[in-house]
């Protein structure tokens, strides 16, 4: 890009300014405050507009804006790639006024592929950060540090690295890493963090839902307690009732003696229905119809279950076969594991990697074949010259030779053409000779005419000095001639000395004319020319290519397939991909056994879980057995047992039967009066073993109260207990839901894992191919500006070594220190050097603009000198240099610069 005008309508003091550049160097000269940093910063302004940052509390709007409250206004013309742009841009108080346009100077249409905000990335390819670091030094700027928006490494990186530039790495890592925050942040935010904090809370829910279980199980245990003791005393109140009844009834019996004889007959088949009934009960449990039923269901699933545990155990057995054929297939490729753990990822990391070593061989390969083409061609070329190579070491001396000879021929023409005399005219000669006759004739007459008095004596004083006028004119005109003659015959000696020299080189050249020689010289200066290209692009490619580097990484490479071939070797396999393959199977065949492993612990779980069910269905098939006062080792006899009991049932229902068929009878001798109520009457009377001795009614009833309260206390606290069990999963989940959750969680949180790994792997990778690619980067960069340094500072310095945040290391002859223990001077020519080595390989061969103000006010005469013509040689483009001093004006005078002065 080469900037040809700038105009200025408005701009931080400035208006109405028009400036036209040149190609090459411009030197701006102008006293201070006459706007020379201002102008700097427009060219800024226009490419990549104001800067968001604040500088010394203060924006690049509200700096550069117009005190009469105008807009900043301007245009830039500028020249990239053959053609001409014109960047039109206006700045308001904020940004909603701001206006930017590109244009195409020829035709006026607007770019619309050209970013209008910052067009300086899309002519000079790099953004502002890198701008200012390289191609723009402001005044007493030119040191500088790194920051996260320049892109000079990545760039570097990318035009060293043997691939093209797409994103940079920062960038590329800066969006991964940027995606891994999405799952995992320091402040446990990701959506990784936040799974991971889903299942902790899920973990405590579940243990909290078990905690709550046991705890309800100890509380209705309680409750059950608590109703046992309720029906005791319930059972204890109605019997003292009974007995309160009996004291009162104790005469009843005597007025229906024969009743109570009856009923004694009807008690003795109730005995007989009790003992039956006592058979049939075991304290509080009763052996009925629904018990039976209930024992031949439990033992019905106590059977089931041993079913399921057979089948399970078969399952169990299965799977250990299948486990064990398994790791006998694994067995083929227990050698991978001589290699460690991720060895896929490490061969996969080594693959990828051979194919960087491979492309980087070929690479420089390809450049150390390129060396040699160019110098065979360089050969050809010199061959080619044939006997014009004599002119190797005489061209500059025999063009002088030819300026020599046209310098003289010239002379001669010259001085043959002065006063229009032709000396090898003899003619000449007879004309002079005669202007001298006449000239003594004139005096003689004028002589003669003195003799015959006036008026003869006029015109003889007139004749006389006509004659002496005519004499001495043509004399000193003899003489004049004699003298160019003399000249002319020098001139003749040494154009003769000169082409006895031409001569003698036509003979060496083998040519025959000055013709013929003049385009051997040309010749041979085009072949120059070509030569000092050739050598460049040569040393170039010479410093790109480093042997001990080209050997470490040939070794890397061939240690790396030394390994490939040996596990190839060891696994029998033909190629990588085949061994890949057979790592994937191992891994598969590994899943399989984990996955079997896992089903075997299910199933072992599982039978354990059978095995306690067995157990508690055992327990309560015992419990009703010891109810039915059996004690079976053998649990398969039990439907027998329950055979025996139905019939002890069947025939308790025969004597009920029999004993309702007799009241029925002595209903008549009842004379309708009610059986069941003189039953209930009587019937605590006819119970001979009374358990209680209370003599009053009094005692009964202050017993009753005692019971009273304690069935009262007993009530409240099961209605407590009630009320805590009923409440107690309110607001709890069920135990199914939370373990459910808890299992789509952990799967959530597998799938995140690896892909974070991924992640992590990517990252790394890029890091690591990053940081290769730079070490490859840092030497070339070393010498580069080792070079530049030493021609400004004199040798004094013979090594560079560049730091991560553009400190750099110094080495003299004797120690190695920090650049910053220079001096102001040599510091700032440190980082000159640093932005020149970085600018020829960031813009390698391409025309960019170098923009200075004052960059050299620290510069003793002899630096500026050198660092004026440095820059001067290394200008491929176009370079402003700003200035208050004409010390630089006289340094391109000096030193026959050509330069465009610009005087503000």
């Amino acid at each position: 890009m080469i900037i040809k005008m700038l105009k200025i309508d408005s701009f931080a003091g400035i208006e109405k300014k028009i400036i036209n550049f040149e190609k090459g160097l411009n030197l701006i000269y102008g006293e201070n405050e006459t706007g020379k940093s201002r102008i700097e910063s427009y060219i800024k302004i226009m490419l990549y507009g104001l800067s968001p940052k604040r500088g010394k509390n203060e924006s690049d709007r509200k700096k550069y804006l117009p005190f009469n409250n105008r807009h900043i206004e301007g245009e830039l013309v500028v020249e990239h790639n053959g053609r001409d742009y014109l960047i039109k841009r206006s700045f308001g108080k904020t940004k909603k006024e701001d206006i930017s346009m590109v244009l195409d100077y020829l035709t006026g249409e607007e770019e619309k592929n050209i970013n209008k905000d910052e067009p300086g990335k899309y002519f000079l390819g790099i953004n502002r950060a890198t701008f200012e670091k390289t191609l723009y030094i402001g005044q007493l700027a030119v040191s500088f540090t790194k920051d996260k928006e320049e892109e000079i490494m990545d760039k570097i990186t990318a035009l060293l690295g043997c691939s093209e530039h797409e994103v940079p790495v920062a960038k590329a890592l800066e969006k991964l890493e940027s995606i891994k925050k999405e799952y995992v942040t320091t402040r446990g935010v990701g959506a990784l963090d936040l799974l991971k904090k889903k299942h902790s809370s899920l973990l405590e829910e579940r243990y909290e839902g078990y905690k709550l279980s046991e705890e309800n199980l100890g509380l209705e245990h309680k409750l059950l307690e608590h109703k046992a003791d309720r029906k005791r005393i319930i059972n204890e109140i109605e019997k003292l009732e009974v007995y309160k009844k009996y004291l009162k009834r104790v005469n009843l019996q005597k007025e229906y003696k024969d009743i109570t004889e009856y009923l004694k007959k009807s008690e003795e088949l109730k005995k007989k229905e009790e003992e039956i009934k006592n058979d049939l009960e075991n304290g509080k449990d009763i052996i009925d119809e629904a018990f039976i039923d209930d024992l031949k269901e439990v033992n019905r699933l106590y059977l089931v279950l041993l079913d399921k545990k057979e089948e399970l155990n078969e399952e169990l057995t299965k799977q250990n076969m299948e486990l064990k054929d398994n790791e006998i297939e694994l067995e083929n490729y227990k050698f991978l594991d001589l290699f460690g753990e991720n060895i896929k990822e490490r061969l996969i990391e080594i693959k990828y990697e051979q194919k960087t070593l491979e492309d980087k061989i070929s690479y420089m390969k390809d450049i150390d074949n390129s060396i040699v083409l160019d110098e065979r061609e360089l050969n050809n070329k010199r061959n080619l010259l044939g006997n014009i190579i004599a002119l190797e070491n005489i061209k500059e001396d025999i063009e002088e030779k030819f300026n020599l000879y046209d310098v003289k021929l010239r002379s001669i023409k010259t001085i043959a053409q002065s006063n229009d005399i032709n000396f090898d005219s003899k003619v000449d000669v007879k004309k002079e000779n005669f202007k001298v006759l006449i000239g003594g004739i004139f005096l003689a007459i004028g002589l003669a005419m003195f003799f015959f008095g006036m008026p003869f004596m006029i015109i003889g004083g007139i004749s006389v000095i006509t004659g002496a006028t005519i004499i001495l004119m043509t004399n000193s005109r003899k003489k004049q001639m004699k003298y160019k003659e003399k000249e002319i015959e020098k001139l003749r000696k040494e154009i003769n000395s000169i082409e006895e020299v031409l001569d003698e080189t036509m003979i060496k050249l083998k040519i025959n004319d000055y013709g013929e020689l003049i385009t051997s010289i040309k010749k041979y200066s085009i072949y120059k020319e070509y030569e000092e290209r050739i050598l460049v692009r040569l040393e170039e490619k010479k410093k790109i290519i480093d042997k001990g580097e080209y050997e470490e990484t040939l070794n890397k490479y061939n240690k790396n397939k030394e390994m490939i071939d040996s596990l190839i070797g060891l696994s029998s396999c033909k190629d990588l991909e085949e061994v890949l393959e057979a790592i994937s199977i191992y891994s598969k065949i590994s899943e399989t056994i984990e996955a079997i492993k896992e089903k075997r612990f299910q199933l072992a779980d599982s039978i354990k879980n059978i095995n306690i069910e067995l157990e508690i269905k055992e327990k309560k098939l015992k419990a009703k057995l010891e109810i039915m006062d059996l004690d079976l080792g053998n649990l398969l006899d039990i439907e027998i047992y329950i055979k025996e009991y139905k019939e002890k049932i069947k025939k308790k229902n025969e004597i009920h039967a029999n004993l309702q068929s007799m009241e029925e009878t002595y209903k008549v001798l009842l004379k309708d009066r009610d059986i069941n109520e003189i039953k209930n009457e009587l019937k605590d009377i006819i119970n001979e073993s009374n358990q209680y001795s209370y003599e009053s009614e009094e005692e009964i009833e202050v017993e009753e109260k005692r019971k009273s309260k304690e069935l009262i206390e007993i009530e409240k606290n099961i209605k407590d207990l009630e009320n805590k069990i009923a409440n107690r999963y309110i607001g709890k989940r069920d135990l199914i839901l939370i373990e459910e959750e808890i299992e789509d969680i952990k799967s959530e949180i597998e799938k995140d894992e690896k892909k974070v790994k991924s992640l992590d792997i990517a990252i790394k990778a890029i890091e690591e191919s990053f940081h290769e690619v730079r070490r490859e980067v840092g030497p070339t960069l070393n010498n580069n500006i080792a070079s530049i340094f030493k021609v400004l500072t004199k040798e004094k310095y013979e090594e560079i070594k560049l730091g991560e945040n553009y400190e750099m290391m110094v080495r003299d002859k004797n120690n190695l220190f920090a650049g910053n223990y220079l001096s102001n001077g040599a510091l700032d020519q440190l980082y000159l050097s640093l932005r020149l080595a970085l600018i020829d390989i960031l813009f390698n061969g391409e025309e960019r603009t170098i923009i200075l103000d004052d960059a050299f006010v620290q510069y003793d005469n002899h630096r500026r000198e050198k660092a004026l013509l440095l820059i001067n040689e290394k200008i491929k483009g176009q370079g402003l240099i700003f200035t208050c001093h004409t010390l630089e004006k006289e340094i391109l005078e000096n030193n026959k610069i050509e330069y465009n002065l610009i005087a503000l």
